[in-house]
């Protein structure tokens, strides 16, 4: 009720800027939604425009026409979510839009031959992959879990060239019921990473994983 009184003592007083710091971060899940929709509602029907400070993606996506990522108040990157998603400035973009994050692995460097190795795995990538480095740069790998496919062992062999592939063991699974599928979580030394599988994928922890990221999907960060 505090939040609405606010709201509307701003409202009648005409402004041309409105300025909201973390309005629902003190509400619980279900208000939190409804006013989140009240809140998008009244903005559309004054046409006031606003300045709204977030941590929670899903409020930015539903109530930014266009967003700023900021790290220790600096601005990072703007643009709408897709943009940001898919077009990330940099790691720290990367890692922080989506959900989840895009998998991010340090240690990979391009070869002279267009040979990517690194902790995980190696590929011979394409040239249009290859022109994104330069040959013996450190790079970081990025890819989102839900374009990396885990690959039958039985039929790698005939699938090798169609992207980077990946290796390591489950160490634990998440199911979201709701959207039928499963978060997998694989780990190979130091370094982790998530993949999106359907519900019905049998995997058990422990066992040995190997995924495969088509070419198209992958980001390269210095």
């Amino acid at each position: 009720q505090q939040q609405r009184v606010a709201i509307g003592r701003c409202i009648v007083r005409d402004p041309s800027l409105f300025l909201f710091d973390e309005p629902l971060s003190n509400l619980d899940a279900k208000l939190r939604s409804r006013t989140r929709v009240e809140i998008k509602r009244l903005l559309r029907r004054f046409a006031i425009t606003s300045v709204y400070v977030t941590h929670d993606q899903i409020e930015a996506i539903a109530l930014g026409d266009r967003l700023a990522v900021m790290r220790e108040g600096r601005v990072e990157q703007t643009g709408t979510y897709q943009e940001l998603r898919e077009s990330p400035a940099n790691a720290f973009v990367a890692g922080f839009v989506g959900m989840p994050a895009m998998n991010l692995v340090e240690g990979y460097e391009l070869q002279g031959s267009g040979l990517l190795v690194g902790p995980l795995g190696n590929a011979t990538v394409p040239e249009d992959v290859a022109l994104r480095a330069r040959p013996g740069q450190t790079l970081t790998l990025g890819f989102r879990s839900a374009d990396a496919r885990l690959i039958d062992t039985a039929s790698a062999s005939a699938e090798m060239a169609d992207g980077l592939w990946l290796s390591g063991s489950v160490r634990s699974r998440e199911p979201d019921f709701s959207r039928h599928e499963q978060t997998i979580y694989i780990e190979r030394g130091d370094h982790r990473v998530t993949v999106t599988a359907p519900e019905t994928l049998a995997v058990q922890a422990g066992e040995t994983a190997r995924i495969q990221v088509p070419f198209a999907s992958l980001y390269l960060f210095d």
